[in-house]
């Protein structure tokens, strides 16, 4: 039986549900395809093009933590992967573009990817690369200014012998 104490607690609730602390960007359009075209030019190691998607004080982080890289060490860190592997792809499935009202740091536009990055090797084996990917990415004046990635990558890492199981 509900008391009038949860009736209540219930309303205010249900009040707050109605002021929803998102909504789709007026800005949606641009944004997504300001992200995709970012993520090519990754995927293509178009330096020029990655810098220029990106505003002042640009930082990239994720998978863990404490993984976190300027616009600099994302260049080269898509050129490394550029020289041992072909027929990348982002494999983007969805896209969204959200504008965030509630007061403080996550205040503003965001646009989230998820996707599955494949590729193929490019040493003898040839082996195949799929890794599920998610993405939430800050845009501001028409910029990207942060991103944070989501990725296990440990198993490819185990395939391609650069960490080892260790057996107990």
């Amino acid at each position: 039986m509900e008391t009038s104490e949860n009736t209540t607690s219930a309303k205010k609730v249900n009040l707050k549900k109605d002021a929803e602390p998102y909504h789709i960007s007026p800005n949606a359009t641009a944004n997504k395809k300001l992200v995709v075209e970012y993520i090519e030019a990754c995927i293509a190691v178009d330096a020029d093009k990655i810098r220029n998607s990106v505003g002042p004080g640009y930082m990239d982080y994720g998978p863990g933590m404490l993984d976190s890289a300027n616009i600099e060490q994302v260049i080269e860190g898509w050129a490394r992967q550029k020289k041992v592997s072909s027929n990348r792809k982002h494999g983007i499935m969805a896209v969204t573009a959200l504008e965030s009202t509630e007061p403080g740091p996550a205040q503003g536009d965001w646009v989230h990817v998820w996707g599955v990055y494949t590729a193929t090797g490019n040493d003898d084996r040839k082996m195949e690369i799929s890794i599920p990917y998610h993405s939430a990415t800050r845009i501001e004046n028409g910029k990207i200014v942060w991103s944070r990635s989501f990725f296990d990558n440990l198993e490819t890492a185990l395939k391609l012998g650069s960490v080892k199981a260790v057996e107990q």
